[in-house]
């Protein structure tokens, strides 16, 4: 639920992390997004659903998340978090901030890194907490790959208190023939076993869905070695959702012993949603047995997104516990266009709507946060509105200009500003015949004024720097008596 991104895929009963994970940074261009959700757990005792934590999530152009808040009832004291997102020049997550309010104020308190090969593969992920004024790492995972970028080893690495440091717990090697992996060894440190998995037959390697495949384990108990050997067959829908699982224990001639052999079987509904889940099991009587189960249920709005997903879990038909997800409210997110009002002149003193559409939120560089505004600036001003939805936004400027009572051009003077565009300085030369009291004024994009001077020359030469400026649009007002020339000026 949270922590998102660092979701790790496991094969049931078998912690078996899948190779070449998918890097998607896209999802279904009609695909909505639950922006709100709130989770709940069931109270046995008393039998009522008890809140358990809530989330509002952010959401790019591209879909991947980019920024989520949540509170959690922690120990009946409810704690908020929020997560930031950075990005690597290819899209792909390099940081997940974890930040969490204490006492008002927001620390730091947890994060995830992400490296990367030459090929956007994840070579490392590592999580660390924020404690005693440093970062430490509490576990952490590592992959390499092949000459032919196929990922050959995974490691997981666990945080020891005893030896204050990371020990490499698990470890799986990939054993390939052409491209299709045949083998799997893993090396479980904390187990004390060894996996492997044989014959393997592959129904989609692309998204590591196999139907038959081998699986042994050795134990080491005391001085002795003990194994035990499966048979694992799998069949899917034409959705390539699993129906059955079965684990067939063989003894060492390969033969199976159906008195201890299991299964787990899907069900679902029309959407695809998961209904069922039972892990079954063989009798003396060699029938199936339900050892345990999962229940989902689902309600749906009138656009077909899940709007509550309940989840209990049984065991003998006992009801060990229940969760419940509602996800509030859902967005569609994609690439917009925020529609503004044209660039404006009008007379000193005189006020002007600028209106934005197109978005769901806004804000503007005044500092208003609605769809219009109403201004009235004194100089040439640039605004800027910037419009939001969920976490995809686009900006756009919208100049006003205020027009003088005569041009300054247009009298005695001859006036050059130049270079335009420009990265650093800008010259104005004014050629002032009548020697004329001149006030030279750059004003930025929401109309603060940064460089002011004032001349009586008959030649005034400038040169105004705007090194130390961000980039965007700057305006050089020269103003002579009531009369202003403005010149519009593009600082790279």
């Amino acid at each position: 639920m949270f922590l998102h991104g660092f979701s790790q895929n496991k094969i049931k009963k078998h912690e078996l992390k899948f190779p070449k994970q998918s890097k998607t940074k896209f999802l279904k261009s009609n695909e909505m997004l639950p922006d709100s959700s709130t989770y709940f757990l069931f109270d046995t005792t008393n039998n009522v659903w008890v809140q358990n934590s809530a989330e509002y999530i952010e959401y790019g152009c591209d879909k991947s998340i980019v920024y989520a808040y949540y509170t959690m009832n922690e120990n009946s004291i409810t704690t908020a978090y929020r997560q930031y997102y950075y990005k690597n020049a290819n899209g792909y997550d390099t940081l997940l901030l974890i930040e969490k309010n204490v006492a008002g104020s927001w620390v730091v308190s947890q994060k995830l890194t992400y490296t990367y090969n030459a090929n956007n593969d994840v070579t490392e992920n590592s999580y660390s907490i924020y404690e005693n004024g440093a970062w430490k790492v509490k576990n952490k995972t590592t992959t390499t790959y092949n000459a032919n970028n196929q990922q050959v080893t995974y490691s997981e690495w666990t945080y020891s208190q005893y030896s204050d440091a990371l020990y490499e717990s698990l470890v799986q090697t990939f054993t390939y023939t052409g491209n299709a992996i045949t083998q799997i060894d893993v090396k479980n440190v904390d187990k004390d076993c060894d996996e492997r998995y044989t014959d393997i037959i592959w129904y989609n390697q692309d998204k590591f869905l196999f139907s038959e495949q081998t699986y042994s384990k050795t134990t080491s108990i005391g001085a002795n070695d003990y194994a035990i050997n499966y048979k694992v067959t799998t069949s899917y829908n034409a959705s390539a959702n699993i129906l059955i699982n079965y684990y067939y224990l063989t003894d060492e001639n390969g033969y199976l012993e159906s008195l201890y052999s299991f299964r787990d079987i899907y069900t679902y509904d029309a959407k695809g949603n998961i209904l069922t889940l039972k892990f079954e099991g063989l009798d003396a009587n060699s029938s199936w047995v339900t050892l345990t189960n999962e229940v989902y249920s689902y309600t749906y709005d009138n656009n077909n997104n899940i709007t509550q997903k309940i989840q209990e879990s049984y065991d003998d038909g006992v009801l060990l516990g229940a969760t419940k997800e509602e996800p509030n409210r859902y967005v569609s997110v994609a690439p917009f266009t925020l529609v503004t009002t044209l660039d404006q002149t009008i007379s000193g003193g005189v006020s002007v709507v600028l209106n934005a559409s197109g978005a769901n939120k806004y804000l503007w560089s005044t500092g208003a946060t609605t769809s219009s505004i109403n201004v009235t600036p004194a100089n040439t001003t640039v605004y800027t509105v910037t419009g939001k939805i969920s976490g995809c936004q686009e900006t756009a400027s919208i100049v006003v200009t205020i027009s003088g009572v005569k041009n300054i051009s247009e009298k005695t003077n001859t006036i050059k500003v130049y270079p335009n565009p420009t990265v650093d300085n800008v010259n104005v030369n004014i050629s002032n015949e009548n020697n004329s009291n001149i006030t030279i004024e750059v004003v930025n994009g929401i109309g603060a004024s940064i460089y002011k001077s004032n001349s009586n020359e008959a030649i005034i030469n400038n040169v105004i720097s705007l090194e130390k400026f961000n980039a965007g649009i700057y305006f050089i007002n020269i103003i002579q008596g009531t009369s202003i020339y403005t010149e519009r000026i593009i600082k790279k």
